[in-house]
């Protein structure tokens, strides 16, 4: 189904709907379901139908488990449409403290009328009244799996892997993290200014930011602006991204003059990151299969004004190179399920049959990208996973199959707390223990012959 251009006059809610709908439809990513509908300038409507479309795929979970709690057959058994205008109402009710208890159910009921019939409408209303009037009084769940899915809108199976692994308590503030909004990080484009520059514009500019710890060109832009009235963008001064894929770049450690091939380089954050580190000088292969994805990195390339990385659109599992590298980065295809705070429709579209079905892809990549490191070359492995299956065993079977590589350390911009507790070679981070998203890295070194 092709996604409908939405009519101009829609109002917000009537925009979240259809939105949710045709995401629900297509099994498309959220954010390119929405961007195909907000084209136009940003308005009080626009900006509150993104909130509610991001807001009920987010909480979908919790929706789902106080609704259910009010209604006599589960709401997987009512019609779709009916099923999303009730979450959309009880998010409002449950999250938007600035609308109206009254306005939230009188809308709701209104989009039962146009979607619906008498039956349906009459259920919305009472539904959403008896939400309204129970408060926090919903019994939790006695399983901790569904406990957790209820509170934190975790996938079950998802529930019942961070359990056992992190315990409760933790697995439980980590499934809040990613519910949160993730925060705004920038990399300062090193090879046009530096951070001081960035933040007195910043400042001048009326607009909050600070230093990113661990890595010197790190920015974190506090909530309250969007990234329209950012200073600095056209010039090529920074570059949206987050502190973990940083720390990508910063494994890898390109020197200046090196060779450096990067595999499923698009949207090109990490291969600018690398130019950066390395002065520009030097070669950076960046690699994709997509010609499409491939023009995004040429457009970041132009914009930063860096001159040593070219493209090549190919499969990374097949590609032959014309030389050795100094450095490889296999930043590898993954579940994703690390960036659920940016794409929180990840937590609904991955499952384990999804995830099993990635792990010979990420493999095949892997051993490919073996062959194209020098001796006492680097190869840097990393995913914005949480599953271990797609993290360390991944890397424990490689060096297993291949004695020729060795797990180094990371270099001195990494912070002894990170590495803490973690095998050579390795760190995984996390949103409430390190800040960033959830990224997994990696960093083998092929022995001298």
């Amino acid at each position: 189904m092709r996604p409908e251009r939405l009519a101009a006059n829609l109002d917000a809610r009537q925009l979240a709907l259809t939105v949710l709908r045709q995401w629900e439809q297509n099994h498309q990513p959220l954010d390119e379901v929405l961007d195909c509908h907000l084209t136009g300038p940003s308005t009080v409507d626009t900006r509150l139908a993104t909130e509610l479309v991001y807001g009920v795929v987010r909480r979908m979970g919790t929706l789902d488990w106080r609704l259910n709690s009010l209604l006599k057959q589960p709401l997987t058994k009512l019609p779709p449409v009916i099923a999303l205008i009730l979450r959309i109402g009880a998010y409002q009710l449950l999250y938007l403290d600035r609308i109206p208890a009254s306005a939230a159910v009188h809308e709701a009921v209104e989009q039962a009328k146009r979607h619906g019939h008498a039956g349906t409408v009459k259920l919305t209303n009472a539904v959403l009244r008896s939400l309204q009037r129970a408060g926090d009084t919903t019994p939790l769940p006695e399983d901790p799996n569904m406990r957790l899915a209820a509170t934190a809108s975790v996938p079950p199976w998802l529930a019942k892997r961070w359990i056992p692994r992190y315990g409760e308590a933790e697995a439980t503030t980590l499934a809040r993290a990613m519910i949160q909004q993730a925060p705004q990080h920038l990399r300062v484009n090193m090879l046009r200014t530096g951070p001081p520059a960035v933040l007195a514009a910043f400042t001048a500019a009326d607009i909050a930011a600070e230093a990113l710890s661990p890595f010197a060109e790190g920015i974190h832009v506090l909530p309250g602006s969007g990234i329209s009235g950012w200073p600095g963008f056209t010039e090529g001064w920074w570059y949206v991204q987050d502190l973990g894929s940083m720390a990508v770049a910063h494994a890898v450690a390109p020197r200046p003059g090196d060779t450096v091939i990067d595999l499923c380089a698009a949207p090109g954050g990490k291969t600018t990151h690398m130019a950066a580190l390395m002065a520009d000088e030097g070669r950076i292969l960046a690699v994709d299969m997509q010609a499409r994805r491939l023009e995004r990195v040429q457009e970041n390339v132009q914009r930063l004004g860096i001159t040593c990385i070219e493209t090549r659109v190919g499969d990374a599992a097949t590609l032959v190179p014309d030389r050795l590298a100094d450095r490889v980065l296999v930043d590898a295809p993954c579940s994703g399920l690390g960036v659920m705070r940016r794409k929180p429709d990840i937590r609904w579209r991955v499952t384990t049959e999804t995830l099993k079905a990635i792990l010979p892809v990420q493999q095949a990549i892997l051993r490919a990208a073996a062959a194209w490191v020098k001796p006492g070359g680097i190869l840097v492995y990393s995913t914005c996973s949480t599953e271990p299956e797609e993290n360390g065993a991944q890397i424990a079977a490689f060096l297993a199959d291949y004695p020729e590589f060795e797990a180094v350390a990371m270099p001195d911009t990494f912070p002894d707390e990170w590495l803490a507790g973690q095998p050579l070679g390795q760190v995984s981070l996390l949103p409430p223990r390190h800040g960033s998203d959830g990224f997994f890295i990696a960093r083998m070194q092929r022995r001298k012959a």
